[in-house]
């Protein structure tokens, strides 16, 4: 129990299996792991490395060959999916597949005897069946949930032998399309959120490849070390950024998902075979679970390692997004504040100051030009009243020079508007927003009217 490269160091062993272990899963929340093999099924608590209640034994029933932890969007609690009998499926066999959509509740199977079934979970946690497909020929490995086509999700099935990946509608189970991968499919792993898809090959080792179009990215080969060739679990880890995959020699390989060099090689203690694998961020660090699977009649831990160096924290990632952000805004607003005319932004301040102190008993007038020939004009004394009245065209051009005249005003009586409202009169024609063509304004200082001039000053 030992790492090559030292990226990745033991931490502990689940201890409860006997024989063969196949299959390895974690839940979302990464508290529990559960694991499948010739005994039947056991559930760990990650937190205390302890074994927890688990199902019945194997039993009558078999090996538990596949585990699915599944998340419904209604409820709170999780369930545990596994091989057994009491909900009979077409034509007994291996199971092989299992997935699980939150959004329709639907699961998906598929089985060694090349049949694909899909079914409704109802609020009872009962099955109800939507569709029994069987494919001649085939050998499901492998099954997933795909992309919406109206409202249904599709059903994406892998077959062991030919390669191949065959789309089937989500409502009846019928044939979309088939696609060849060019060698043959014994493990799946998807990464939706970087778009990416990694086969396991037994003859060759790890295939990554593009999941919106199945190009074929980089091959990460593994030793084939003895004559029989059988699929092994293969899976991401650290984020996304590496690929796990077993072997038939007692080792498991982390690869660099980018450049396809080898990250480390975790040994279980013996040359055996390791089909078992998975991986999970526990804590903001990368770890990995690995189990024997080969033809054991004694004890078989599960080993866990756990990758060495930094710590990351989702939550010291989050606040360094949101500091980030924040100093992003911070320099906009700066750089607005720094580049801002200096004049036109004290006026705006002052405007926005000037109604609250504005006497009472100050009488306010603003004209607003309604049409060519006439302007209207808006007056409030000293109780609030409104009223308005049309002014003849030819007293226009009067008015327009009486508000000019404000301009020549003393030096004196500009310094004390400008001491008392924090601007000159001489500086209010040179907003750009005040067209003496448009709108006349006896008293710039204070005609701010709510709602009736919609061309403030």
């Amino acid at each position: 129990k030992k790492s090559y490269c030292k990226v990745y160091t033991p931490c502990g062993t689940l201890t409860g299996h006997r024989g063969a272990v196949h299959r390895l899963a974690v839940t979302e929340d990464c508290k529990l792991l559960a694991s499948g093999g010739i005994d039947g099924t056991r559930v760990w608590d990650l937190k205390t490395s302890k074994l927890l209640e688990s199902p019945a034994g194997a039993g009558g029933r078999g090996a538990t060959t596949c585990l699915l932890w599944i998340r419904r969007e209604n409820e709170s609690r999780e369930l545990l999916f596994y091989e057994m009998y009491c909900k009979e499926i077409f034509g007994s066999a291996e199971l092989t597949g299992l997935a699980f959509d939150p959004a329709s509740n639907r699961l998906a199977l598929c089985t060694a005897s090349g049949v694909v079934q899909s079914y409704t979970l109802d609020r009872t946690s009962n099955l109800q069946p939507l569709f029994t497909i069987p494919m001649k020929g085939a050998v499901p490995k492998a099954i997933a949930f795909g992309d919406y086509k109206n409202t249904e999700r599709e059903v994406i099935v892998f077959t062991l032998y030919d390669g191949s990946i065959r789309t089937l509608r989500g409502v009846d189970g019928s044939t979309v399309k088939t696609r060849f991968v060019g060698g043959k499919i014994g493990g799946v792993a998807i990464n939706s959120r970087k778009g990416l898809m990694c086969l396991e090959d037994p003859f060759e080792g790890a295939v990554l490849y593009r999941l919106d179009d199945d190009h074929k990215l980089k091959t990460f080969e593994i030793a084939l070390t003895q004559e029989e060739a059988r699929p092994r679990q293969v899976c991401f880890a650290d984020d996304g950024g590496a690929i796990v995959c077993g072997s038939d020699h007692g080792a498991v390989y982390v690869l660099d998902h980018w450049n396809g060099e080898l990250l480390d090689q975790l040994q279980v203690g013996t040359r055996d075979w390791v089909q078992a694998v998975t991986a999970a961020d526990i804590d903001g660090i990368s770890t990995i679970f690995a189990a024997r699977s080969g033809e054991l009649g004694g004890r078989n831990d599960i080993m866990i390692w756990k990758k060495m160096g930094r710590k990351k924290s989702v939550r010291a990632a989050g606040i360094l997004a949101n500091a980030f952000q924040f100093l992003l805004i911070l320099i906009g607003v700066l750089f607005i504040w720094q580049n801002m005319p200096k004049k036109s932004l004290r006026c705006r301040l002052c405007l926005i100051r000037c109604p609250t102190l504005m006497p009472r008993h100050y009488t306010c007038t603003c004209a607003l030009r309604p049409n060519p020939h006439q302007i209207l004009r808006v007056k409030r004394d000293d109780h609030d009243r409104e009223y308005a009245e049309l002014i003849e065209s030819e007293k226009i051009e009067r008015q327009v020079d009486a508000a000019t005249a404000t301009l020549e005003v003393d030096s004196t009586y500009d310094a004390e508007n400008a001491e008392h409202h924090g601007v000159r009169w001489s500086e209010m024609w040179r907003l750009p927003y005040w067209n003496p063509s448009r709108m006349l304004v006896i008293d710039a200082m204070h005609c701010i009217l709510e709602g009736l001039v919609h061309y403030h000053c």
